[in-house]
């Protein structure tokens, strides 16, 4: 069990600095983030999510994702569909 503990800890540490760099870093970084598929990718893993990660600290790392890419693009003049 500790394992898993620790292995879904580590998950929402990579998660939360995704969403770290998506404030953080330049415009450059955020649209290669786009370009390379990062949004798809959110948005394919809240789509699978199980009851149980949706109601878990993981889903709130991902929401803050895309609200960090949300508002970085939006400030940018960058929309997409």
């Amino acid at each position: 069990m500790q394992n898993d503990d620790e292995d879904i800890e580590s998950r929402i540490k990579l998660i939360d600095s995704l969403k770290t760099s998506l404030r953080t870093q330049p415009m450059s970084f955020v649209l290669r983030f786009i370009e390379l598929g990062g949004l798809d990718c959110l948005l394919n893993f809240l789509k699978g999510m199980s009851y149980e990660a949706a109601n878990s600290p993981i889903h709130t790392s991902v929401l803050g994702c895309l609200k960090a890419l949300m508002n970085s693009t939006v400030s940018a003049g960058v929309y997409f569909l």
